[in-house]
């Protein structure tokens, strides 16, 4: 018997957290759901959510080359 996922959330890392924001808050609309300054949850869609994420905070620093493809549909 698998592991049975109730939602999750991906988190991505930016040197320009404020940018960052403003893209997935203002430009396509996702509500915030969780503020902690240097890390923010927002929701795209029931139980899926968007995680962004400082870049000297958290576990990982962002990447230009081959981060990661997050695709949307």
């Amino acid at each position: 018997m698998g592991l049975k996922a109730k939602s999750f959330i991906t988190f991505l890392y930016y040197d320009r957290l404020d940018d960052a924001a403003e893209f997935y808050g203002d430009i396509l609309g996702f509500d915030l759901v969780e503020d902690q300054r240097w890390a923010r949850i927002y929701r795209i869609e029931g139980n899926a959510y968007l995680g962004i994420v400082a870049g000297d905070k958290g576990f990982h620093r962002p990447q230009e080359d081959s981060a990661v493809l997050l695709t949307l549909v």
